[in-house]
C-alpha cells in the first residue's frame, strides 16, 4: 500500500505543481450520496470526511475540523451545507496527516491531495442576501502534485488522482443532460463545451421547471 508522508506544518513552503482536476456536475443530494458511496475504492479504505467550521471562543472565531464516517453522509452533508464544501481523507494513504485547530485547514488537506467535494452551495442575490437565486454547480476536484519552494521537492499523489478518476468515471455514467441558459425573453441556447456542467435524470425529475434539455 502506498502511504504519503504528510504535510502538518509549514504549509506555506509548499504550492500546487500544475492546474490540478476538477470536474462540474449538477445532481442531487441522494445521487452524491449515492455515488460516494458506490464509487469509493474499497482498496484505499477507511476514509473519512472532514471540513472546517468557524467557532467562536472567546470572542474571537477560530476554524476547526470537522469529521464524518462515510456512513454519515446525510447528517454530515447537512453540517457543511453552509459551505458545500468537504475532502474525502484516506486514513491508509495520510494516516500521519494532522488536522488540529487554529491552522490553514482547507490548504492543508488540499496540499496533502485529498479529494475535494463540493455540493449544494447557494447562489445569492447580492441585493437581497436573504433571497437564494439559484444552487451552484457542484464540483470534484483534486491537487495531484505539490512542490516544495525551498527545496525543490515534487510530490505525486497517483493513489487520490486514482480515487479522483474512478469517482469521476462512476459520475459520468449519470450526466445526461446539458445546461441550458434561459432568457427573460424567453429566448434558450444550449451550451456544450469544457467548463459546462451536465445533469443528471433525477436533476430534471425531481425539478421539472429547470432550464435543461436532452443532448
Amino acid at each position: 500500500m502506498i502511504y504519503y508522508q504528510a504535510i502538518n506544518t509549514e504549509l506555506n513552503n509548499w504550492l500546487r505543481w500544475g492546474r490540478g482536476h476538477s470536474f462540474l456536475f449538477v445532481a442531487t443530494d441522494d445521487e452524491v450520496k449515492h455515488w460516494l458511496l458506490s464509487s469509493l475504492t474499497p482498496q484505499y479504505a477507511p476514509c473519512l470526511m472532514v471540513t472546517s467550521s468557524m467557532v467562536k471562543e472567546d470572542k474571537v472565531f477560530t476554524e476547526i475540523p470537522v469529521y464524518g464516517q462515510m456512513n454519515e453522509l446525510d447528517e454530515f452533508m447537512h453540517t457543511v451545507r453552509n459551505t458545500g464544501k468537504f475532502w474525502i481523507w484516506s486514513q491508509q494513504l495520510s494516516r500521519d496527516l494532522r488536522i488540529e485547530p487554529h491552522t490553514q485547514i482547507a490548504a492543508q488537506l488540499s496540499l496533502n491531495g485529498l479529494i475535494l467535494i463540493q455540493h449544494g452551495r447557494k447562489l445569492r442575490d447580492l441585493t437581497t442576501p436573504d433571497q437564494e437565486i439559484a444552487i451552484a454547480p457542484s464540483s470534484l476536484g483534486i491537487v495531484d502534485r505539490v512542490q516544495n519552494v525551498k527545496s525543490g521537492e515534487v510530490r505525486h499523489y497517483d493513489a487520490y488522482l486514482h480515487i479522483f478518476t474512478v469517482l469521476k468515471r462512476e459520475l459520468k455514467k449519470r450526466l445526461i443532460y446539458t445546461s441550458i441558459l434561459r432568457w427573460r425573453t424567453g429566448e434558450e441556447k444550449e451550451v456544450i463545451g469544457a467548463g459546462v456542467p451536465l445533469w443528471t435524470e433525477a436533476v430534471l425529475r425531481d425539478a421539472p421547471g429547470a432550464a435543461i434539455d436532452f443532448i
